[in-house]
């Protein structure tokens, strides 16, 4: 199991990791969500198909949501300025604001591209860009679910997309017909009387 923070990290985190790796599922993130009394410790556990979210209620009782990976709208890059220049930040989006998750960041801004990239192809979820207003969109054209992309020639090679199929090349063309050539004539008796 791998370790990660994000921003706001719970103490007590021993490591934090710049990139999800598949083979080391599920991934733990610690960061801070919001309470009614103020900023709430929260750990989320990431796997392929869920994300078991534990929050700590105000009872002291902690709290565990699991939500399924497909009922995310996606992994969210937002680009920031701050004091130091850009600031990239990366979230697992769902309709529940209570729900997101911030991924860690780590690096050049390459490398969170990268990150972006893999952490959608691993989860299985589209790729959204947040605007400077606030508001997210897709970076492909989607149709429901599916991508839609310019189609694609079904052979990958295209030179042999004008010759003839396998099974006519074995197929000889006719010409004239060679050989004796039979003809029957039918041999009735008449005038033959019993």
């Amino acid at each position: 199991m791998t370790t990660c923070s994000a921003a706001g990290a719970m103490p007590g985190d021993r490591g934090r990791c710049v990139r999800p790796d598949p083979h080391q599922m599920p991934i733990r993130i610690g960061y801070s969500g919001r309470g009614r009394r103020g900023p709430v410790p929260q750990l989320a556990v990431i796997r392929r198909e869920t994300v078991v979210i534990r929050r700590e209620c105000e009872a002291g009782v902690p709290l565990y949501i699991q939500v399924p990976t497909r009922s995310y709208r996606g992994v969210v890059l937002s680009a920031r300025a701050g004091t130091d220049g850009q600031e990239i930040s990366l979230r697992l989006e769902h309709g529940n604001a209570d729900l997101a998750v911030p991924l860690p960041v780590e690096g050049s801004p390459e490398d969170a591209l990268e990150t972006w990239h893999v952490w959608a192809e691993l989860l299985g979820c589209p790729l959204l860009i947040e605007d400077a207003d606030g508001r997210i969109h897709d970076v492909e054209r989607r149709l429901g679910g599916l991508a839609v992309r310019p189609p694609r020639a079904r052979r990958a090679n295209r030179f042999f997309a004008e010759r003839r199929p396998r099974f006519l090349t074995r197929r000889r063309v006719g010409g004239v017909a060679t050989g004796p050539v039979l003809r029957e004539d039918e041999i009735i008796a008449r005038g033959v009387e019993d």
